[in-house]
């Protein structure tokens, strides 16, 4: 097995794919269409907006311009430039892997997935509330109880300027690992990169208390007059008004930076209640379009963690709710015919292929967890009805075929 790679056997991929189809409801409620990108992009367009830590994180491929994509923005950037005359805006979401050449720890891989929805279009901020409205909805939808915390990268860029620094970028890179290195190595770096006092008023700035209103109402005395913290804030409170709306309640965090440079305008994180895990993040990115030789487009963001997502679905070993039993090998046709009458009506059926006999396919079922036999014989096949057996209580009942099937829309 490679490093930092897994395989899923179908006791994972069960619950994966319940889980992927109750974000893919949600978020195709809220009008998101599905799209899927080539796992390969050329180096030119990866390496366009990335870090110098996520170049370094590149599966580059060997004498050829290509590598694995890193995440499912830039993958969106390029289509988005290269088909400029898709009719705004456009909503996608996409739920597929990505590849980052890091070195694997828990809860940390090589191939991890991702659930992505973005809007292209719009600089509104109804953009940014219907993706936060939408990503706690499906959050909800998986029983996680979680924190959205919010900023603005105008917000940091003002404060870059007002505090004089050219080296914004850096500066912010710093702030981004904060919460990993602490309030002191934050302090340790900044005042190496730009001098003690001015990482001092970076650092109380960012860490205002209060409610978001008076976090609000206190940074617009700091931003007056510098126009890049103006639009922050201004932005900010559009968008608590509108997330009102929803009901969506977040956190104004000044300190949240993230880590990729092509984010432009709002910010966001959604941490799990309780551990402080980060589930999911995003934010807008109004120049990366254009970078990628396409005309300007505003664009904005969430991506949802599926590594992240804690198992919220019970563990099945198999996706079949029956497995039909010939008593005898004579019978064997009409459990046929009877396993394709199901299956026709949607319903998932195992037959033996095996050439076990009766208790041997009971015995197998068990263990496979199928919940339901139906068991056919010689009365059976001459009065057309079909034993129903719940596996789990061994209750039995002998049902035609029409009631059979009605038992698994009304459950023994």
């Amino acid at each position: 097995m490679p490093k930092g790679m897994r395989d899923f056997f179908p006791e994972e991929m069960i619950g994966r794919g319940k889980l992927f189809n109750a974000v893919k409801r949600v978020y195709e409620k809220y009008g998101f269409s599905p799209m899927e990108y080539s796992a390969l992009e050329e180096l030119k367009y990866l390496e366009k907006e990335s870090s110098a830590e996520i170049k370094e994180m590149l599966f580059r491929i060997e004498d050829s311009d290509l590598a694995l994509r890193f995440d499912l923005t830039v993958p969106l950037a390029r289509t988005m430039a290269e088909n400029p005359m898709i009719p705004k805006p456009f909503k996608r979401y996409c739920i597929a892997p990505v590849w980052r050449r890091e070195e694997p720890q828990k809860g940390r891989f090589r191939e991890f997935w991702q659930a992505d929805i973005d809007i292209v279009g719009s600089t509104s901020m109804a953009c940014e509330a219907e993706l936060l409205a939408c990503v706690s909805e499906a959050l909800a939808e998986l029983k996680i109880d979680c924190e959205i915390i919010v900023n603005n990268r105008k917000i940091l860029d003002g404060l870059m300027e007002k505090s004089g620094i050219s080296k914004k970028i850096e500066a912010i890179r710093i702030i981004d690992k904060k919460d990993k290195i602490g309030e002191k190595g934050a302090m340790d770096e900044l005042t190496a990169l730009i001098g003690e006092g001015k990482a001092k008023e970076i650092l109380n700035t960012l860490t205002l208390t209060g409610t978001n209103e008076e976090k609000i109402a206190k940074s617009e005395k700091i931003f007056k007059g510098i126009k890049a913290g103006e639009e922050g804030i201004n932005e900010l409170k559009a968008l608590l008004v509108l997330l009102e709306e929803y009901g969506v309640k977040i956190t104004m965090d000044f300190s949240l930076a993230r880590g990729l440079d092509y984010y432009t305008g709002t910010i966001f994180e959604v941490k799990m209640k309780g551990n402080d895990k980060s589930i999911a993040g995003g934010g807008r990115y109004d120049s990366l379009i254009g970078k990628f030789g396409g005309p300007e487009m505003p664009a904005v963001g969430i991506s949802i963690g599926i590594e992240r997502i804690p198992n919220v679905f019970p563990k099945n070993k198999t996706v079949s709710e029956v497995v039909v039993i010939p008593i005898a090998e004579n019978n064997r046709k009409y459990a046929l015919s009877i396993a394709k009458k199901l299956r026709a009506n949607g319903i998932n059926v195992e037959l033996d292929v095996m050439g076990r006999n009766f208790k041997k396919q009971l015995e197998y079922a068990n263990k496979m967890g199928i919940p339901f036999a139906v068991i056919v014989g010689d009365r059976e096949e001459k009065e057309c009805k079909v034993k129903l057996k719940n596996l789990s209580t061994s209750e039995e009942k002998e049902l035609s075929l029409e009631s059979c099937i009605a038992s698994f829309i009304v459950p023994l």
